[in-house]
């Protein structure tokens, strides 16, 4: 089998962050005369036992914070998010592939000054990893399921809607401990419920929605521990497909990862 260059590796994601940039973004979209920009970090732990070569349990829990966010009067939201991720991985190599399937429950809640709405998810997250030398390609999809929310109605609560996310990423050893990450993920509304409004503490509308960019370093540590500190460029945009919010976000997770067998 032949492998693919480093140069066509690294050609492949930079037309897909060049198609998805704020200048093309915008060129395909209207912009709202004044959208909102954010500051906010990101703070996760990541946990993954190995059962066996081919299965594993992670668990992810995180805290997101808005510490700035532009406009006249505008407030920030302070600690705005919850979330609880948990559930078992499939993972196999075929030659220079990798394929993984995970099956996650996602816990979701959005702390405010009088309530506590929350949300409970399932994700199906297939994804597919190419490698050749010190460089990797890979594709990553999550089928995001909200089947609860407890922002609407009773009667309105247990519904079904799913957000499609395509992470498209390429990634270069720099050294055997630090490695050197660039991606792009554009989300995509696929299940939209008819009669329930969009809320995004509940059920989203169909059609593109979000785009995050990504850059930052994965970074191995003694004992099974990592630290990925990541910069993400998130561009937000409404059912007209106007941009409604860009985010400027620091995102920072702590992992670690042990045999269990």
């Amino acid at each position: 089998m032949s492998h693919a260059s480093p140069a066509l590796l690294v050609s492949a994601l930079a037309a897909a962050l060049v198609a998805s940039s704020p200048g093309s973004v915008a060129a395909a979209t209207s912009t709202s005369p004044d959208p909102a920009h954010t500051g906010r970090l990101w703070l996760y732990a990541s946990g993954t036992a190995q059962l066996s070569p081919s299965w594993s349990l992670t668990l992810i829990p995180g805290l997101r914070y808005e510490l700035a966010r532009s406009g006249e009067g505008a407030t920030t939201k302070g600690h705005y998010l919850d979330e609880v991720f948990f559930g078992p991985n499939w993972s196999t190599r075929i030659g220079p592939l990798g394929v993984k399937v995970s099956l996650w429950y996602y816990f979701l809640g959005f702390p405010r000054s009088d309530t506590y709405p929350l949300s409970h998810n399932l994700e199906l997250i297939p994804s597919v990893e190419y490698r050749t030398g010190a460089f990797s390609l890979s594709y990553r999809a999550i089928f995001h399921n909200t089947l609860y929310a407890s922002v609407y109605s009773t009667d309105q609560r247990w519904r079904l809607g799913t957000v499609m996310r395509n992470l498209l990423m390429a990634k270069y050893a720099i050294t055997e401990s630090v490695t050197a990450l660039l991606g792009d993920e554009p989300w995509f509304g696929i299940v939209e419920q008819q009669g329930v409004a969009y809320n995004g503490a509940g059920y989203w509308q169909s059609g593109f929605r979000l785009n995050r960019i990504y850059a930052g370093v994965d970074w191995k540590l003694d004992g099974g521990l990592s630290l990925s500190p990541q910069y993400v460029f998130e561009t937000a945009f409404d059912a007209d497909a106007k941009v409604t919010e860009m985010g400027h976000y620091l995102f920072v997770t702590l992992g670690y990862a042990f045999k269990a067998y």
